[in-house]
């Protein structure tokens, strides 16, 4: 096995050790005490931080998920993992990581690098330290004080150099303890988030609140200025998304997306589309992966369909401002100057203003929904194994439901949920997916 692949299980099996069932049915039986709370050393430069209060899993109430789910299928997944582990202790040996105890990540960059940090409150740190380098690649540093270890993960491509390990002590060793948890904090309220930078917004404070079928986030940012919120909206059969900030790179990936040729989109300041999933055709290009959708582009400057229509090829050009397809026609339709609607349905344009700043709502289900051709569906799912357990957790959930909305001045409320089916346990699913991941790797 490749360290790479054990480092995703180690990090994996983190999240699942304060997130799931993993947690309650090894750590009450395998587990220590948890030992003295302390808060962990952040450093003051982070770009944002996520805390996870592992004590919360162990409250009552989620033995009674546990045992009211009666899901024989994921206890015999994690009694798989476990019985895994004892096979290979010899080879890769127990870190003493305590679980029970709060567990801290962060972003931190360092003058054109870019990093993520790791905070563990440990059992025994010598041999910690000892056995952490079995599971270490090239780019990841560690560093050890008292019974706090920080891992620092390097994002760009690098190995791991003295300058690094330098930072990672310092980072460690120089930082002030920090606590996101607040007095107000709701009592399943299990994972803190705050960034001091979040896209073109500041100070974002969010909490993810776990109940039995649903999981929700509350919370609230800063964003400068007034942002243009979208001018149309959209009659939604799928999954609604709207944005009024679109990042350039959105831009691009839409020109990827789209069969228009050569077009590049404008700059783009609002998008709201209606996403019913994928349809996969074999064209004379090439395999071509279709949106079924409706949307509504509105660009900063001029943005005109008949500069999108000159440069599709022209095999797939149809009348009336169409791109025509075997097995889909997209419609093209002038809102203004400045908007675009391309979609297969334009009965379903309402000259509607949005209030929010985001919306995302609807089921969940289109995300992966894909239809066409199916030798070639096949393959895909044969290439992308993790597509398999996309499609099996989605099946269980109900809807997403989120929004930013400005309440006063710069200040936004931060809202969203996903509902899960009846009789389907938001941390068992999410645990499975969680599972499935790490049995691939």
């Amino acid at each position: 096995m490749q360290i790479k692949s054990r480092l995703f299980r180690f990090l994996v099996t983190l999240f699942l050790a304060v997130c799931g069932i993993l947690s309650l049915a090894i750590l009450e039986v395998f587990g220590s005490d948890a030992g003295k709370q302390q808060d962990l050393p952040v450093p003051a430069t982070a770009d944002w931080v996520v805390q996870i209060d592992a004590a919360s899993i162990l409250k009552e109430e989620l033995y009674t998920v546990l045992f009211e789910s009666k899901d024989e299928e994921l206890l015999q997944s994690v009694k798989k993992i476990v019985e895994e582990r004892s096979e290979t202790d010899t080879e890769y040996p127990p870190l003493f990581i305590n679980f029970r105890n709060d567990m801290l990540f962060y972003g931190i960059h360092k003058e054109d690098v870019s990093y993520i940090g790791v905070l563990l409150q440990l059992e025994k740190a010598e041999l910690f330290r000892k056995n952490i380098g079995f599971y270490l690649e090239e780019g990841q540093t560690v560093a050890v004080k008292g019974n706090v270890a920080l891992v620092m993960i390097r994002l760009s491509p690098g190995k791991q150099s003295a300058e690094q390990q330098a930072f990672t002590t310092q980072c460690l060793t120089k930082s002030k303890p920090t606590n996101l948890k607040k007095d107000n904090k709701l009592s399943n309220q299990w994972i803190s988030v705050h960034s001091n930078n979040f896209g073109d917004g500041k100070n974002l404070d969010m909490g993810l609140l776990f109940d039995k079928h649903a999981f929700t986030l509350k919370g609230g940012y800063q964003y400068p200025g007034t942002p243009v919120t979208p001018n149309y909206s959209l009659k939604s059969n799928g999954l609604f998304i709207s944005t009024a900030t679109v990042p350039r790179q959105l831009s691009d990936t839409i020109n990827k997306l789209l069969p228009l040729g050569s077009y590049q989109f404008p700059e783009l300041q609002c998008l709201t589309m209606d996403y019913n999933g994928l349809i996969v055709e074999n064209t004379s290009d090439g395999v071509k992966a279709l949106p079924k959708m409706n949307a509504i582009f509105e660009a900063k400057g001029l943005f005109t369909v008949e500069g999108i229509r000159s440069n599709i090829p022209g095999e797939y050009l149809g009348p009336k401002n169409t791109i025509r397809f075997s097995s889909l026609t997209y419609y093209m339709k002038q809102l203004d100057e400045k908007t675009v609607f391309i979609g297969v349905d334009t009965t379903a344009i309402l000259k509607q203003k949005q209030a929010s700043l985001y919306t995302v709502k609807g089921p969940l289900h289109p995300l992966t929904d894909m239809k066409g051709n199916k030798m070639i569906l096949s393959v895909m799912e044969i290439m992308v194994p993790q597509l398999k357990s996309a499609k099996a957790f989605i099946k269980k959930t109900d809807y997403v439901d989120f929004s930013v909305v400005r309440t006063s001045g710069d200040h936004y409320k931060v809202n969203g949920k996903i509902q899960f089916t009846k009789g389907a346990f938001a941390m068992n699913e999410v645990t499975r997916l969680l599972l499935s991941l790490t049995l691939m790797n």
